[in-house]
């Protein structure tokens, strides 16, 4: 997870790539510690103020690898609401049925 992207181009994407689609085992090393080979089941969260741009990389591979979520500015009149958290935690059990249904 990285919560400040820079905000640069990359020049190499193949780690990205390998690490996003990779169905095979891979070198896992920790520091002071013996690698090992494993299998990466994760998914990246990364937030920032604008999108992973490749350098060199022009194919749509990169691209596609990347799931964009974009938000509205905030409006300048809205108040928001400290104990938005709570009220939704009282309600967790009427918004897991409103999901399951649909």
């Amino acid at each position: 997870m990285d919560d400040d992207l820079k905000m640069e181009a990359l020049s190499e994407t193949h780690h990205i790539k390998n690490m996003v689609t990779l169905e095979d085992r891979i070198d896992i090393e920790r520091k002071g510690v013996q690698s090992t080979q494993g299998v990466l089941y994760v998914r990246f969260i990364c937030f920032g103020n604008g999108t992973l741009h490749a350098l060199y990389d022009r194919s749509d591979g990169f691209y596609r690898r990347q799931l964009l979520i974009t938000v509205k500015d905030k409006d300048p009149n809205r108040e928001d609401d400290p104990y938005l958290v709570e009220k939704l935690c009282a309600e967790k059990e009427g918004i897991f049925l409103w999901r399951l249904k649909g």
